[in-house]
């Protein structure tokens, strides 16, 4: 299923994240983000690490071990998102053909998320195919810290990367029961446009799309 960003929904454009830029491993400007949500009395780090990023081999077993917790209940009710069980290794694939947003809180991973900002050559969903479109994956948050606006400025970070490479819309896919999620995520603006069955897997999927604004 096709469609034109033209004939999707339209939002207001976010206004612009704060951040500073430092040089990291001496081989790019890595965007370092200062928010806040509403943690009490917690500063929360964004740094992006972006598509082919040389991760150490400490901030990949973070992350895995951060999936495996955030999926751990999706993982319960039978759903076998490969994010609940994945080695280092797929993290790592995953990790380096996108761009990557994690939230620290001293220095610990609390959060992470990965946009891929091109075109798929092949998928079962034609919407991760399709020319200005991105879709994102291995979006987690820790679980003491879910439902305290992490999710949602790690999400918006995300779709503002997207939307500076000059992508259309960025899209998702969650299985089609996870009522909560796809509660969570028609909150954050994103609608239904098509269904999958991945391979492999226990479950149906629902793809979700949100349309995006391109900053000035």
């Amino acid at each position: 299923m096709f469609f034109q960003g033209s004939q999707m929904p339209t939002r207001k454009a976010s206004p612009s994240l704060p951040c500073t830029t430092r040089r990291s491993r001496g081989r790019y400007q890595s965007p370092i983000f200062y928010g806040r949500c509403n943690l009490v009395d917690s500063a929360i780090v964004w740094e992006h690490r972006p598509a082919g990023f040389a991760f150490p081999h400490h901030e990949i077993s973070s992350i895995t071990a951060l999936l495996h917790r955030a999926y751990a209940p999706l993982a319960e009710k039978g759903w076998n998102y490969s994010a609940a069980t994945q080695h280092d290794n797929i993290t790592l694939e995953r990790l380096q053909r996108g761009d990557t947003v994690i939230a620290l809180i001293d220095g610990i991973i609390v959060a992470t998320g990965t946009v891929y900002l091109t075109p798929l050559r092949k998928s079962r969903t034609a919407v991760y195919c399709q020319n200005g479109g991105s879709h994102f994956s291995q979006f987690a948050v820790e679980p003491r810290l879910q439902g305290k606006g992490v999710g949602f400025e790690l999400l918006s970070r995300l779709e503002e990367l997207a939307a500076r490479a000059g992508c259309n819309f960025i899209a998702c896919d969650t299985a089609e029961h996870a009522d909560d999620l796809r509660a969570y995520y028609s909150r954050c603006g994103y609608e239904f446009i098509d269904r999958v069955h991945w391979e492999g897997k226990t479950y149906g999927s629902v793809i979700l799309v949100k349309s995006l604004t391109r900053p000035k």
